[in-house]
């Protein structure tokens, strides 16, 4: 992802040369931790779905639709924050 490479180039630049390889290590093992735990989430809430009755793929379909509504509701605040506002001098 082009913006993933960005993030990690500017991470490489923001720490002194001889802490660069650490703080992109430290990057990169942050990000595999976290899809591990989206995807483990998402395991559990298939699983839940499924223990109230509902077959496999309508517990599949709802856990994927309360994640795009997680994002939504993430895209909505980062678009309405006014910190990211920019001044114009």
């Amino acid at each position: 992802h082009t913006s993933t490479s960005l993030l990690q180039s500017h991470i490489g630049l923001a720490f002194p040369a001889s802490l660069a390889g650490r703080a992109n290590t430290a990057y990169n093992l942050l990000l595999f931790v976290s899809a591990f735990v989206a995807q483990w989430i998402i395991g559990i809430g298939i699983d839940q779905i499924k223990n109230w009755g509902l077959s496999t793929s309508s517990a599949m379909r709802l856990t994927f639709a309360v994640c795009v509504l997680v994002q939504g509701v993430a895209l909505w605040r980062f678009v309405i924050n006014p910190a990211q506002v920019t001044h114009k001098d």
